[in-house]
This record gives C-alpha cells, structure tokens and sequence, in this order.
C-alpha cells in the first residue's frame, strides 16, 4: 500500500503526463550519460564511483525501486547478470572514502543492471505494467541525472569565477545584528546527533526528489506541480543563477575560522575575494529550494507525512547554513525563486491566470532585485538592522503571500 494515499502501488493508470515526462527524461538521461562517459574517460576510469559515493548511491536506489515493481525471476537475475559484467569491467573498487562506501559502489552494480533491465522491460510492456516499469526506471534516473546535469556546471563556477562575493553576503547577514551560519555551526559541533540529523537530510535530497516522482505516478491525488519540471527546473535555472553572483559559502571563505571565530563584519573588505578552492553554488541555496518544494507539495498527504516533509525542511534548511555551505541571506533568496519556478510548473492553473502570473513574474522580479542587490558594492556594515530586516521579511511576506495564492487556485482546478 502507498503511505501517504492508502492506494495499492501496483495500481496505476496510463497517464499523457507519464509517456511526456519519461520522453524528455530520456532524452536527457541520454545526453548526460554520454557526457559522463567521456569525462569518466578522459579520467581513466570506467564507472569510477570509487570518489563519488553519492553518485554510487543515488544510482543503487534504482536496484530497489525494481524491486518495488515486483520483477519475475527472469528479471531480477537478468539485473544481477549484468550487474556482475559491469563489476568486471569496473576492476575491484578501491573507495577513497573507506571500506564502507564499497557497499555503495557495490549497490551501483546492482542499480546499472536494474535500468538496463527496467528499460527493456518498459519497451515491451503495456498498460499499467508499462506504466510501473517506466515510473521506476524514470525515478532510477531522476537522481544521478540530476547529480550529473548539476555536477559539470558546478565545477565550471570554480574555472570561471575564481573570485566571488563571499564578502558581500557575508555582510549582508552581519548587518542583521548576528550571524545564523556561524551561530548555527556552532550550535553543530555542540550536538553532534543534530549535525547528523541534519546532514542525513542535506545529503539525501536527490533521493527524496526521486520517491516524489513516484508519488505523482502512483499517487491517487496529483501535485501542484508537474514533480519533474519543478526539480529539473529549479536545478538547472539555479545553476545559471550561480554566475549572477558566485559565492562559496563560509566555510570556503573562511576556512578554519568557521564556526567558532567570525571576523568582525566591519574588518571584512567589501570586495570579490579568491577562494581556490569550493564549487560557487551558495546564491542561491537550491538545498533549502527544493526541501521547501517538498514540504510545498505535501498539502494533500495525510498529517503524519505532512509532518515529516515539514521536518525534512526544516532539518535541510539547518543543515544549509550549520554545515557552513550557505549564508542566511541565500535562503532568503531562494524563497521568491522557489515561488516562480513553482508558478512555471503549475500544470492545474493556465498561464492566463493572474495568480500563476503574478507568482511567476513577481518571484522571478524579487530573485533578480536581491541578486543585482548583493552584488551592487552596497557597504552593508553600514546599513541599520532594522532596514536588513525589514527588506527580508518584506520578502518572505510577498512570496509566501504569492505561493499560497497560487496554491488555492491550483487545489480548485485539481
């Protein structure tokens, strides 16, 4: 049965959205996958997950989402067939993270030959066969698609922008009268089990994205949104917003001094500094984006699962700042960018709509107004908390105000 919906999973109806979405999947899924093997080539390695344990993880979760298809015997030994030739391939895994993420690279071997498996199996099925074959392969490869299409732009902010505003937002967030990010890793390293609670849930939000497509294929409620155009457009369009103003995040920028010695804001140089090393993807935080999606589109799950995606929110959004990868200022941000990526992928409400507008063209204002804002050379150290303060709760204030909204009209057309 289906935890949030009380629905068998096995139930499932051909749907135009499915066969859409799992087309233009595919079509990525392709293109990134060529990409990868050439750069996995041009490293001198085959499948080398060997140093990327996430991306290791994120490709076994299709192991048991073939699984969750209930797969004859034939199937499930044709996925272990193939898994053992791309273990031979691979040569023996010697994980730099330790022995224990073998376990992952193991599980790897399992999730390459449950897609190739799903992928033929989907080919010549049909109905609602089809349908689980194609939501589980789908769902397979929404993760490390998603690690992949994110993972080349991400180390091309490194090469381009070898100086960031790190500075600025640093100073933004000091003129609300405190730090968060340090306050917060602070409060990290007293409470070693929050640290984890909260890492857990930083680390594992591609998967969470993956098991939210699921629930759009076989949920008896749809979602606000269409669950793959959100995701995929919040990551590749935050992407691109991380050219408009690169930063680190304290942890790079300030290097030991996290969490414990903040430097006073006032003998921080307003200027771009050079950070040799940290991918610039702080502004804005795509992390605490696509937690909030998720507890966004939690509105027709029962009140425990509610609450857990409320949770999950709010353990990611700790995370974003107690790790040291973002500043405060980022969430703040991300939160009208949220609101208009949401807006474009409204499928209930027509782009006619004035609610659908407004939250589309009024988030997408209020993201590019802070951006052009905290790259202006604005000496922030200046600026009286008071005027900080009011500037972000103002914002939160519109784009909840847009979102919820958006939010009525969509539950009406459902």
């Amino acid at each position: 049965m289906d935890g949030l919906t009380g629905q068998t999973l096995i139930d499932v109806s051909p749907t135009s959205r499915s066969d859409a979405a799992f087309a233009v999947l595919a079509k990525i899924a392709a293109a990134a996958s060529v990409g990868f093997l050439l750069y996995l080539a041009a490293r001198g390695g085959f499948f080398n997950f060997d140093d990327k344990p996430h991306l290791a993880a994120l490709i076994s979760f299709a192991f048991f989402l073939h699984l969750w298809t209930r797969p004859r015997a034939i199937e499930a030994l044709g996925a272990v067939l193939i898994a053992g030739a791309v273990r031979f391939l691979y040569g023996a895994p010697h994980p730099v993270n330790g022995a224990f993420f073998a376990i992952f690279t193991y599980g790897a071997f399992l999730g390459f030959g449950s897609m190739v498996v799903l992928a033929v199996e989907a080919a010549r099925s049909t109905g609602g066969e089809c349908d689980r074959k194609r939501a589980a392969l789908t769902a397979g490869l929404l993760s490390p698609v998603a690690f992949m299409l994110v993972g080349f732009p991400l180390r091309l902010t490194i090469a381009l922008h070898p100086k960031t505003h790190d500075h600025f937002l640093y100073a933004f967030d000091g003129s609300l009268g405190f730090q968060p990010s340090f306050l917060i890793g602070r409060a990290f390293e007293a409470s070693p089990a929050l640290r984890l609670a909260c890492g857990v849930c930083y680390d594992v939000i591609l998967l969470v994205i993956a098991c939210f497509y699921i629930g759009q294929i076989v949920g008896k409620k749809r979602f606000q949104v269409d669950v793959v155009k959100v995701f995929l457009g919040t990551l590749f369009f935050g992407t691109m917003l991380y050219h408009m103003c690169p930063a680190a995040g304290p942890v790079y920028a300030f290097g030991k001094a996290f969490p414990h010695n903040e430097p006073p804001s006032a003998q921080v140089e307003m200027q771009t500094v050079a950070i040799p090393q940290g991918p610039r993807n702080a502004m804005p935080s795509l992390h605490f984006a696509c937690a909030l999606l998720v507890w966004w589109n939690s509105r027709t799950w029962r009140r425990w699962a509610r609450a857990l995606a409320w949770l999950f929110w709010a353990l990611t959004t700790l995370a974003t700042m107690g790790l040291g990868e973002h500043y405060f200022i980022d969430l703040v941000v991300a939160l009208p960018f949220t609101v208009a990526m949401t807006a474009a992928a409204t499928s209930s409400v027509p782009m006619e709509s004035a609610e659908r507008r407004l939250a589309l063209f009024g988030g997408g204002a209020l993201t590019l107004m802070w951006l052009a804002l905290l790259r202006s050379g604005i000496n922030w150290t200046h600026v009286f908390p008071a005027l900080s303060w009011s500037i972000v709760v103002a914002t939160l204030v519109v784009s909840i105000a847009l979102e919820q909204r958006l939010a009525r009209v969509a539950k009406l057309s459902f």
